[in-house]
């Protein structure tokens, strides 16, 4: 069986490594490679990196450095890593976000997993047949 391909935000990466409490995004980050698969570019990977291993996300984390760069590798493992053959830019508020637009146009994902749903509701997705969805109704459909 098939399993669901998605792009996470880092900010639902963050929020699941800062959460241990069985919230939604605890739950899909715990499940990655297990129950659905994740979707990276070297751009998206990139941000986890840089994002994941700042001392402040370290200490909302509670992980050392070693820790995380264990999290990263597994990460780098799991994910169907995807390359991206055109730049997309859809009008996002926030320009940074475009590579998970691109991750998900690219990999072909049936979702792009983020806490700011917001941002990307004026964005020109057009006929891309990924869904923008938060971190509690992808939990519901995929857990």
């Amino acid at each position: 069986m098939l399993k669901t391909l998605a792009v996470l935000d880092t900010n639902v990466l963050v929020s699941g490594l800062c959460r241990y409490d069985g919230s939604a995004t605890h739950a899909i980050v715990s499940s990655i490679g297990v129950v659905w698969d994740l979707a990276i570019t070297p751009s998206v990977f990139l941000e986890y990196e840089e994002v994941l291993l700042r001392p402040a996300i370290r200490r909302l984390t509670g992980l050392s450095r070693h820790q995380t760069l264990v999290v990263l590798d597994y990460l780098a493992q799991q994910g169907l890593r995807t390359t991206v053959a055109y730049t997309w830019r859809p009008n996002l508020c926030d320009e940074t976000d475009n590579k998970f637009v691109e991750c998900a146009i690219a990999s072909g994902a049936e979702y792009l997993v983020t806490g700011n749903t917001r941002d990307f509701r004026a964005a020109e997705l057009g006929p891309f047949a990924f869904t923008v969805i938060g971190p509690a109704e992808f939990a519901r459909r995929i857990l």
